[in-house]
């Protein structure tokens, strides 16, 4: 059985799953369990959400639908910053290396993103340097990206990028002591 048949039979059974818990729902007592609570793994507030959806209205929404927490990271960082500073008690800050004209394509070239990331991190306490994108091992292997696992390793956090297999390998080649999200 080759690899491309694995990958068709999770897509199977995890479609099968999905249906199945659809069907069970109306049968769950109403006097069951009360439902387990929601942690946001991936939050974004970046600044083309800032006027239309004003910090205080985000966190409220958030708080209202039951979710305990939010991984969150925007671009600029100013958006996790205004959410935080609301909201310490939810919000869980990751540093996003996007800001001002250096995009998901371009960071990993940009000479001063290393610079950047080091003095945010001076200013606050991250749990990591994210999420970000790599669409190539060469975008992972440039001298701004293995700052950024420096960065990860030196402050002991996390990396949370958004790649492939191979993308991630070569992150790991970098430095095998990097933890990877």
């Amino acid at each position: 059985m080759g690899p491309n048949r694995f990958r068709y039979l999770r897509r199977g059974l995890a479609g099968f799953l999905s249906i199945l818990c659809l069907f069970l729902l109306p049968f769950a007592s109403a006097d069951s369990e009360p439902p387990l609570p929601i942690f946001d793994c991936h939050l974004h507030y970046s600044e083309d959400a800032w006027s239309s959806f004003p910090p205080n209205e985000v966190i409220s929404t958030i708080r209202a639908a039951g979710v305990i927490g939010i991984l969150a990271s925007s671009s600029p960082d100013d958006g996790t910053v205004k959410l935080l500073e609301r909201a310490p008690d939810l919000v869980v800050p990751e540093l996003r290396p996007y800001r001002n004209g250096v995009s998901s394509a371009t960071w990993h070239a940009d000479a001063d993103t290393p610079a950047y990331l080091r003095e945010r991190l001076a200013q606050r306490r991250y749990i990591g340097i994210g999420e970000f994108h790599l669409h190539t091992v060469e975008d992972a292997r440039s001298a701004t990206v293995r700052d950024a696992v420096a960065l990860a390793v030196e402050h002991d956090i996390h990396l949370h990028v958004h790649a492939d297999a191979p993308v991630i390998r070569a992150l790991l080649q970098i430095n095998p002591d990097s933890r990877i999200l």
